[in-house]
């Protein structure tokens, strides 16, 4: 893997000024796209920038609204793609397991959900992916990316989208 783009899809906290989005990164790397967290308005700005096919997989960081709240939005996206043969297998979505019943209302023929633990470790999109616990209000993972051709963890300049 040679490149790694971050694209803020959105940044506000707890719920978007006018126009705007909560949590939503998109990654892009050679090999796929990576779209870490699906807060309140990020689903109005990914059409600009990939479709829900194109996903090689989803992490959503923890289940606050701020984080997720579009979730069932690109889950419905999915299963159109399904329907239409645009998408040949389900949504990899990667989530904690608490709150529990946050969790369980993401599950449906949409999605193929891995519950996330500090010893998890995944493959998405050409990158190494790793889980690290962070001090939250609930439970909470914070991202590490790295290839195999390099031993340190790749940093990337996110560039904010305009739409």
């Amino acid at each position: 893997m040679r490149t790694l783009q971050v694209t803020i899809l959105g940044y506000w906290g707890g719920y978007p000024s006018a126009g705007g989005a909560t949590a939503g990164y998109l990654v892009t790397t050679d090999e796929g796209q990576i779209l870490l967290d699906c807060g309140s308005g990020v689903m109005s700005r990914l059409p600009y920038h990939t479709s829900v096919e194109r996903l090689s997989g989803v992490i959503l960081s923890h289940l606050h609204h701020d984080h997720m709240a579009d979730i069932g939005i690109l889950q419905y996206a999915a299963v159109g793609a399904l329907r239409t043969n645009r998408m040949s297998e389900r949504l990899k979505l990667f989530a904690p397991e608490e709150p529990s019943d946050m969790l369980v209302k993401l599950h449906g023929p949409h999605s193929d959900i891995t519950p996330i633990r500090p010893d998890l470790k995944v493959r998405l999109a050409g990158a190494d992916i790793e889980f690290v616990p962070v001090e939250h209000t609930i439970s909470c993972f914070a991202v590490k990316s790295r290839t195999k051709a390099r031993s340190s963890s790749i940093r990337a300049i996110p560039r904010i989208a305009n739409r």
